[in-house]
């Protein structure tokens, strides 16, 4: 019995901690550029992105003309919806419009 319980606190510790870690706006941006990005299927997408934003990963995998274009993208993205616009555009509660 006693161990069940201890199980019980594992689960609701562990869930309620998970339950706090949240991205940071800056990890918001990065992914809301990659979603512009992906394709239609799903295949190119970001999937990892450091907390200032400044790194990230996609899972695409190659170096080819793929791997290239959806790099592109993101540079195009960036440029044309600077953070700080992007930020504004979220307001006060930081939802997206």
């Amino acid at each position: 019995m006693r161990t069940c319980r201890i199980l019980v606190v594992i689960i609701v510790v562990s869930l309620s901690g998970c339950a706090t870690f949240k991205n940071t706006p800056q990890q918001d941006y990065v992914f809301a550029l990659g979603k512009k990005c992906e394709t239609p299927n799903g295949r190119f997408s970001v999937i990892w992105v450091s907390e200032d934003g400044k790194r990230w990963r996609s899972n695409v995998t190659d170096m080819g003309y793929e791997a290239q274009a959806f790099s592109q993208c993101m540079r195009e993205q960036r440029a044309a919806t600077p953070y700080e616009r992007w930020l504004e555009q979220r307001g006060p509660t930081g939802s997206d419009k």
